[in-house]
């Protein structure tokens, strides 16, 4: 009977710790039908949404959650998304955080000119939903 017991134990200390796979992320736009939109696109995603409409709200919502990626909107009243990235990339827990670009662009080889500001990619508006879902899977990996 002992031996029932320790071996019971043994089982019961065996510890499986689940994975919480959800990833967070951050939908930064002065548009609400943006962020309509993005949601329907990542409802079967396991992805947690959070929603700023502006930089500053932005910046609040980073100082206090921990973001797998944040899509963030170039062109917003107050400060652009750049100054707004550029700012995020200073703050330490922000640090691994996956910042892509999203706005409309003439130009569609603009990828560079925003990883060269500090961006990690780009999504140019209106973004497909296997566009959308490919990017964020490949930054996640």
């Amino acid at each position: 009977m002992n031996n029932t017991i320790g071996n019971m134990a043994e089982v019961i200390d065996f510890k499986v710790t689940p994975i919480d796979n959800t990833k967070r992320l951050l939908l930064v736009d002065d548009d609400l039908l943006i962020e309509i939109v993005i949601r329907k696109m990542l409802k079967e995603e396991n992805i947690l949404i959070d929603f700023a409409s502006s930089a500053i709200e932005a910046l609040l919502m980073v100082s206090q959650n921990i973001y797998d990626i944040i899509i963030m909107d170039i062109v917003m009243p107050q400060f652009t998304g750049t100054d707004a990235m550029l700012k995020i990339r200073k703050h330490a827990d922000a640090s691994a955080t996956k910042i892509i670009a999203h706005t409309f662009s003439e130009n569609e080889n603009n990828d560079n000119k925003y990883v060269k500001l500090g961006f990690n990619g780009l999504l140019l508006k209106p973004v497909k939903q296997t566009v959308l879902i490919e990017n964020i899977r490949s930054f996640l990996e």
